[in-house]
């Protein structure tokens, strides 16, 4: 249990960390159109 606890605890940072990316590159996408 405190495995697996873990294990999805780590996902979710790992999905946060693929969220914030991915914010930043279509955040960059938006500098390109705007410039």
């Amino acid at each position: 249990m405190k495995t697996y606890k873990n294990y999805d605890f780590h996902k979710k940072i790992k999905l946060l960390q693929i969220m914030q990316i991915s914010n930043i590159f279509s955040t960059n996408k938006l500098y390109y159109f705007i410039f």
